[in-house]
């Protein structure tokens, strides 16, 4: 003879099933490493912080700073302040949208503080990243063409 079933039977177990269910899913977690930390985290968060106060740096002469673009040129003008003790310069052409048309330049300290740069090709907007280190000091500006 078949006995039906009660309602808090099925509430019992519902409830059996959906622990079953959770153990399952902690089990499964636990055994993947999920690491949130990278290896090198110390590293990376130095220079994180050299950016930073490379960047805080810049913002007193951020007005000195001059971009001009003609025909697939960059001129890039740099403070003379800075200029006087520049010792290295970076400029990266940095593409959010797609990182194979990304470019670096080094750049050679001249006595002018006009530099120019031969413009990647790409249709996309791009953020001109500048990495100087000028006497002691490292500076770093970042901006949009």
């Amino acid at each position: 003879m078949l006995k039906k079933l009660h309602a808090g039977q099925l509430i019992l177990g519902t409830g059996a099933l959906v622990l079953v269910f959770i153990f399952i899913l902690l089990y499964t977690f636990m055994q993947k490493d999920l690491s949130l930390v990278t290896k090198d985290y110390y590293e990376k968060e130095l220079v994180y912080d050299r950016t930073q106060e490379a960047m805080h740096r810049v913002i007193p002469l951020d007005s000195l700073f001059n971009i001009k673009l003609a025909d697939g040129i960059v001129e890039l003008i740099i403070p003379s302040e800075i200029n006087q003790g520049l010792s290295s310069c970076t400029v990266q052409f940095y593409y959010p949208a797609n990182e194979l048309f990304d470019k670096w330049f080094q750049i050679s300290p001249t006595v002018s503080n006009v530099y120019s740069l031969d413009k990647p090709v790409s249709p996309q907007a791009c953020i001109l990243k500048i990495y100087l280190h000028s006497g002691d000091k490292d500076y770093y500006k970042e901006m949009k063409i």
